[in-house]
């Protein structure tokens, strides 16, 4: 369930790119966006869930930060 929800929300943030005219910065932060959430997936193995904490909070903090500095480059700069 958590792929196919991480799928489904890079593809919304790259249909919401294409549909808003983002520039590349943009296109680099959800880049950025799904190694990261790639990560998360791997530290995490269904017979080894110590990681569970460390995938779900870093790697959505790492997210939500560089898409938002993505945003904001695209945006200002």
């Amino acid at each position: 369930i958590a792929r196919l929800s991480h799928a489904a929300a890079l593809g919304a943030l790259a249909a919401f790119g294409v549909a808003t005219l983002r520039g590349p910065a943009f296109f680099a932060a959800v880049v950025v966006a799904a190694v990261l959430l790639a990560w998360s997936h791997a530290i995490v193995r269904a017979d080894e869930l110590s990681r569970v904490g460390l995938a779900f909070f870093q790697a959505n903090v790492g997210v939500a930060a560089v898409v938002l500095a993505g945003t904001a480059v695209d945006v200002f700069a």
